[in-house]
């Protein structure tokens, strides 16, 4: 809903942009047995490339287009992401092992996994980063409200 709010676009891409880094992760890292960060680096300059490629070439020459060719322009991007990976990964389920730590912790009587507790932390560092970048670099007129349709009624947050 931001993405749209800000750009008047659904792309549906990121999400295929995504999962091409995951992929490309799990071939670094589980496949071909690479380390942590020289998978995990890589992964990211991907979907970078990726991003970059989807901006310069399909939507910045739609960006006088209607809204209906720039959203058919994203489902291209989407079909096209996952038929490729079709190709090599021949719509299997793939395992993965965590490459985080995933010994047990006792916390008042509940266990909890060691990854867990680190993607919280990594969540709540990220969180508080962008929250402060944010009220830096975002006039107060500017910010965008997100809204959630639940079965209570509708959710206003900034």
């Amino acid at each position: 809903m931001i993405v749209f709010r800000g750009s008047g676009v659904i792309i549906f891409a990121h999400g295929a942009i995504g999962v091409l880094g995951a992929y490309s992760f799990y071939e670094l890292h589980d496949a071909r047995h690479h380390g942590f960060l020289f998978a995990f680096v890589p992964s990211l300059l991907v979907c970078a490339v990726a991003g970059l490629i989807m901006q310069f070439v399909i939507m910045r020459p739609l960006r006088n287009s209607s809204p209906l060719a720039q959203l058919l322009a994203t489902l291209g991007v989407l079909a096209l992401v996952q038929g490729l990976l079709s190709l090599h990964y021949k719509q299997e389920a793939l395992a993965v092992s965590s490459s985080l730590p995933t010994r047990g912790l006792s916390i008042g009587g509940v266990h909890v996994g060691q990854d867990r507790l680190m993607i919280l932390g990594i969540v709540l560092i990220t969180s508080v980063v962008l929250a402060l970048v944010q009220d830096v670099s975002t006039p107060p007129e500017n910010v965008v409200m997100v809204s959630a349709v639940v079965p209570a009624g509708i959710v206003m947050a900034k």
